[in-house]
């Protein structure tokens, strides 16, 4: 039987520093990022842009010393008839 969620699950994109000096997206907390970006602008626009297409999401973005900077929710809106 398969059971079903009452609510969907949220696609949760990080923006964090590299090791490798650069900035990672990384998706749902993988070990793996999603992808390697040498500017930080750049990071945040396509952690996003992959947000909006997968609702709901959340893009967490992070400071060089690891702490959060900002926090931004995206959601399905429903539009009433």
């Amino acid at each position: 039987m398969h059971r079903q969620h009452l609510f969907p699950l949220i696609n949760k994109y990080q923006v964090k520093p590299d090791v490798k000096k650069g900035w990672i997206v990384i998706k749902n907390g993988n070990k793996q990022p999603y992808k390697r970006f040498g500017i930080k602008k750049n990071a945040i626009k396509r952690a996003k842009e992959v947000a909006k297409v997968n609702l709901p999401g959340t893009v967490d973005i992070y400071k060089l010393d690891g702490t959060l900077q900002a926090s931004k929710s995206y959601s399905i809106k429903i539009v009433p008839e």
